[in-house]
C-alpha cells in the first residue's frame, strides 16, 4: 500500500481533516494536499514526519533511523556493498547507489526497492496496526 494511502487510512480513523493535520505537521495545507491527493512520490522525511506527529512509527526494515541512515544500518547488517546492492535493486552501477546515499532525502518508491533488495520491508505503525509501504 503506498504511503499516501495508509496516512489517509490513519487519518480517517482518528477523524482529521488535511486542514488538522496540516497544522499539526506545520505545514502548508496545499502542500499536504498535493502530497496526499495527487499521486506524487513521498520523500521518506515527509512520511515519517506526518507518521511521527499521528503518534505512530515509521519502520525501515525494523530501524527508525532517518532513511539514508536505515539504509546502511541494513547493507551493514546483511554485508551488502553498493556493488551488491545495486546489482539486487537493478541499478546499473555502484555509483547509483552512491549517489542515493549521498542525497539528504529519499523518496519512498526508492526506498522500498532498496529495503525489498536486502529482505527488508517498509512499515508504518499506528494504534496497533501496521501497513507495510509498497
Amino acid at each position: 500500500m503506498k504511503a499516501q494511502e495508509i496516512i489517509k487510512e490513519i487519518m480517517k480513523s482518528e477523524g482529521l481533516s488535511q486542514y488538522a493535520l496540516s497544522s499539526m505537521c506545520v505545514m502548508k495545507r496545499t502542500t499536504l494536499q498535493t502530497v496526499l491527493l495527487e499521486d506524487r512520490d513521498m520523500t521518506c522525511d515527509t512520511i515519517s514526519r506526518i507518521v511521527s506527529v499521528l503518534k505512530g512509527e515509521f519502520l525501515i526494515g525494523g530501524h527508525t533511523e532517518d532513511a539514508i541512515t536505515a539504509i546502511k544500518l541494513l547493507m551493514s547488517e546483511k554485508g551488502e556493498t553498493q556493488a551488491s546492492l545495486a546489482r539486487k535493486s537493478g541499478y546499473k552501477s555502484r555509483q547509483a547507489v552512491g549517489s542515493l546515499l549521498q542525497n539528504k532525502s529519499v523518496r519512498a518508491s526508492v526506498l522500498v526497492k532498496l529495503v525489498h533488495a536486502m529482505g527488508e520491508s517498509v512499515i508504518i505503525r499506528h494504534g496497533g496496526e501496521e501497513w507495510e509501504v509498497s
